[in-house]
């Protein structure tokens, strides 16, 4: 598929990318309990690979649920009033240049589906600005995921990834594209002397940034999702980390030019539409590695950028994106350590206060229901290690101190349940004799 909307045959899929395929299937069958690091390994090595798994997985990604989310903007769709953005004028003309491709009533029912998510967005959210480019990466979007999950997905994208470029001017992105200089220098210090002329502003990689390199592959969809994948799975500035791979991996090319501006410029802005699908793996791959030995916090500090955590662009993990947590098969563990985490939260804000001359009595049952639940702990807070036939248990440290009044809680609840319990036997007993009788 070389377009947004395009009709083509699906490509033949590889051995390797079957069995990946395989392993996302069962990885996104867990419901809300999918483990979202592996996930975002997944898409990071190799992504979603058709677009049937990648809507699965980015609606996880961006905690998006298809089915209840977006209910506003659904009941404004289905009549066709959604309200316009003060930058409809240049959004509709962006829309008029979306999906080139596509022909006939399959083109205008993008088009009029594009038109309403860009408009509902920049009214939902009336702080961010309208740049122009915004259209390619909301296209594929919409593709992918659907109108209403799509509008979620692209309004969760506007307020992370790209949210510190949606301003009056074009300044905060300049800011953040001389980021880019510093990790090809670091790497090569050679090609950075050669192409110090496009240093450090780098203006030929800010469409780049802003659509998320949408903008430049726009005229291939699988290559555009397969970008999308990489940086949905990774840190927000990932992307001039990717910026600065394809720039290194162009070393020969840009060597045996001169180093003037104007060519250097135009060279680089178009080289993302020449690289292959193998030359981006190559870069995606070299872009992780540049993340790995040259932290956010450094880069910045080495260009003199404010490495400020309130960004969106430097704050990650975001709150949303935050791995699920796997539910415990004990409910009384469950139960527990839910409950002595709130009374812990309650002490740390002062509702609960304990005097140091205040002494506590324990009785036998209090005694009976610590030894109870100091195992239930301990039982909880250790993972079974193989140590030859044998098999240890291999302590960890405890989430929760447990105190006098915490146990004594939850005796009291387990002694309730009890005689809950008891007394359900003793009214049903005339029911139990007769039954045996019959």
């Amino acid at each position: 598929n070389k377009n947004p909307g395009s009709q083509t045959a699906p490509r033949l899929l590889s051995i390797q990318e079957r069995a990946k395929l395989k392993q996302l299937q069962h990885l996104l069958s867990h419901g809300d309990t999918v483990d979202m690091a592996a996930l975002r390994k997944i898409g990071v090595q190799t992504g979603f690979i058709i677009k049937e798994v990648r809507s699965q997985a980015w609606t996880k990604l961006f905690s998006v649920n298809p089915w209840t989310d977006g209910e506003a903007y659904r009941a404004l769709a289905l009549k066709d009033q959604v309200p316009l953005s003060p930058e409809s004028e240049q959004i509709r003309r962006d829309v008029c240049r979306s999906f080139r491709s596509t022909k006939g009533p399959q083109k205008n029912n993008y088009t009029a589906q594009l038109w309403r998510v860009l408009n509902y967005t920049l009214v939902e959210y009336p702080q961010l600005c309208y740049l122009q480019g915004l259209h390619d990466v909301a296209s594929i979007v919409l593709v992918v995921c659907g109108e209403v999950p799509g509008q979620q997905v692209f309004g969760k994208i506007l307020n992370s990834y790209i949210r510190k470029f949606l301003a009056q001017t074009v300044t905060p992105l300049m800011e953040v594209l001389v980021l880019i200089a510093p990790l090809v220098t670091n790497e090569d210090p050679e090609l950075a002397d050669h192409i110090e002329g496009i240093f450090p502003q780098c203006h030929f990689a800010l469409s780049w940034i802003l659509t998320l390199y949408t903008h430049e592959l726009d005229c291939d969809m699988d290559q555009a999702c397969r970008v999308l994948d990489f940086l949905f799975c990774s840190h927000p500035m990932m992307s001039l980390y990717l910026a600065a791979a394809i720039i290194l991996l162009d070393r020969e090319t840009l060597l045996q030019m001169g180093g003037e501006f104007t060519e250097l410029h135009a060279h680089l802005q178009h080289l993302p539409e020449r690289l292959t699908p193998r030359q981006w793996e190559a870069a995606i791959a070299k872009a992780v590695q540049l993340f790995d030995a040259h932290a956010p916090k450094k880069i910045c500090k080495q260009a003199r950028v404010v490495h400020d955590l309130r960004s969106p662009f430097f704050n990650y993990p975001y709150p949303w994106a935050v791995p699920a947590v796997q539910p415990t098969d004990n409910w009384l563990q469950a139960k527990a350590c839910s409950q002595l985490m709130l009374i812990k939260g309650k002490k740390a804000n002062g509702s609960t206060k304990k005097t140091t001359n205040q002494q506590q009595t324990t009785s036998p049952q209090q005694k009976s229901a610590k030894s109870t639940c100091t195992t239930l702990v301990r039982r909880k807070n250790t993972s079974l290690t193989q140590n030859g036939n044998k098999t240890v248990r291999k302590p960890k440290k405890p989430a929760v101190d447990m105190s006098a009044s915490d146990l004594f809680m939850l005796f009291s609840v387990c002694t309730i349940s009890a005689a809950i319990a008891t007394l359900s036997v003793v009214a049903f007993e005339p029911t139990f004799r007769h039954a045996w009788k019959n």
